[in-house]
């Protein structure tokens, strides 16, 4: 028995912002255990560990804007404001999350929320950092609403673009 079909015009759909700059969005400016600025800061070294320069760039322009001007002086394990959390944030990138890499953030006197948090921004901030690297990145940069496309203007102010 032979079905007929029915082919339908596609609708035009109202332009959404992606699921992951609403998570991203929650997970860099939402409630916390870090302070937006830090959370910023902590972006901006992994991009740069990602080899993401665009990215970095722009996180580094947030932090200027957040009044945090010094962050170009701080990527070094020895500082010793940030140098633990970059640390961290480094094993997470670079080996599998174990129960003793977080015990022993624990008992350097680090809070579970902090790595919980860590740890979310570097997953997702590697995330995006693959998908700027991509050729993906004029596309999702053209709605000045989204989460990248607020990064974008940003850039443009610091005249990094």
């Amino acid at each position: 028995m032979n079905q007929k079909f029915t082919v339908h015009k596609k609708k035009k759909k109202e332009t959404k912002e992606p699921a992951v700059y609403i998570l991203a969005h929650e997970i860099m400016r939402g409630e916390g255990a870090l302070p937006i600025s830090y959370r910023e800061i902590i972006a901006a070294y992994v991009s740069k560990k990602n080899n993401s320069e665009l990215c970095f760039l722009t996180h580094v322009a947030i932090c200027q804007e957040l009044g945090y001007c010094g962050v170009l002086d701080i990527f070094t394990f020895d500082d010793k404001e940030f140098g633990p959390l970059f640390s961290f944030a480094s094993k997470v990138m670079n080996e599998s999350m174990s129960k003793e890499i977080l015990n022993q953030f624990v008992q350097e006197g680090f809070e579970i929320e902090v790595a919980e948090e860590i740890i979310h921004i570097v997953s997702i901030i590697t995330f995006i950092n693959q998908l700027v690297n991509s050729n993906a990145f004029e596309k999702i940069t053209n709605n000045q609403q989204s989460y990248i496309g607020h990064y974008a203007e940003v850039m443009k102010k610091y005249l990094f673009l």
